[in-house]
């Protein structure tokens, strides 16, 4: 068997915060898609200032639309009876068109309002079931992201333990190897953002990325506040029963998704304190080889050249 290096521990790492990205963009899809149907549903929207206007068969956004009804024909002298039909009035085809137009339009607005497509599925789901669905969505997509960090945070544990950072093992044996696989490391990272000799602090860039965070409770709680506020619906639906269902069943889910939420929150904390104790290790090795290719102008030499680096003490250990 071929013995394993760290080259392998640092290719899982990887794939791990892969995953996770992955995982990431699928949840923002999935809120985003939650998002707009939820606003379509919405009783004042643009679609339905559009229908309301349509009503009016000769209005100025109508006439925009199919055209404005033509003036009377002069009829043309007794002709045979063949003639006769030819001269019909043009206006009828502006009606016709019309009508086609406003039964197009109204069907349109009915499917897109009334009902979600679900993408890749291909399902159609009433609009009030939205919130059992799309909280069940999010709530699979959530746990296997909590999966997926879990993962990764083992792994990029691993992988510093064998690059020399874990307990048994001293990073002065190959300081230049310990600094390449640490940069190695960190230029695979998109939403993790490692601490470097020029971004040293990197709080609000951390605070940015875990915005893509919030976005599935965020948007979930809004669609629970918009079933609350549009409840006189289903009274008029004689539906009062089943509605205070879905929205027990919908509150549990916000309970859900706000637990899972901050699991993912305190995973990722965990990832980022991994990395800023790896870097407490390499900082000086960094300082070093930048102070030694870049004499003057690097930002470790705004230091002393002589400042004692800190004790090692293992992380992971």
């Amino acid at each position: 068997m071929k013995p394993l290096g760290a080259e392998h521990y640092l290719e899982s790492s990887t794939r791990a915060a892969e995953r996770a990205r992955q995982l990431i963009l699928a949840l923002t899809i999935a809120s985003g898609l939650v998002l707009a149907a939820m606003l379509n549903s919405l009783s004042v929207d643009w679609p339905e200032h559009r229908l309301q206007v349509l009503q009016d068969a000769h209005g100025d956004y109508t006439n925009l639309k199919v055209g404005e009804a033509p003036s009377l024909p002069k009829l043309p002298p007794p002709t045979p009876e063949e003639s006769r039909i030819k001269a019909k009035d043009p206006r009828e085809h502006r009606e016709k068109r019309y009508e086609l137009f406003y039964e197009a339009y109204a069907h349109a607005y009915i499917e897109h309002k009334y009902f979600v497509h679900v993408p890749l599925f291909g399902i159609t789901i009433d609009i009030n079931n939205l919130g059992i669905f799309a909280g069940a969505g999010l709530s699979i997509l959530l746990l296997l992201l909590q999966f997926s960090l879990l993962r990764e945070l083992s792994n990029l544990q691993y992988s510093f333990r064998e690059a020399g950072f874990g307990p048994g093992k001293i990073v002065g044996d190959d300081p230049e190897g310990a600094r390449k696989f640490y940069e190695l490391a960190a230029m695979e990272q998109v939403l993790t953002v490692p601490k470097n000799l020029k971004q040293n602090d990197p709080k609000g860039l951390r605070f940015l990325t875990k915005i893509f965070y919030f976005f599935p409770i965020a948007v979930y709680a809004l669609l629970l506040f918009f079933d609350w506020f549009t409840s006189d619906v289903a009274v008029l639906l004689d539906a009062a029963r089943e509605f205070e269902v879905l929205y027990c069943v919908s509150s549990l889910f916000v309970v859900i998704i706000t637990c899972q939420t901050l699991s993912i929150l305190r995973l990722a904390r965990e990832i980022d304190g991994v990395w800023d104790n790896i870097w407490n290790i390499v900082r000086p090795i960094e300082e070093a080889f930048d102070r030694r290719n870049n004499p003057t102008g690097s930002p470790a030499a705004e230091k002393a050249a002589n400042k004692p680096s800190p004790e090692y003490v293992s992380p992971l250990a």
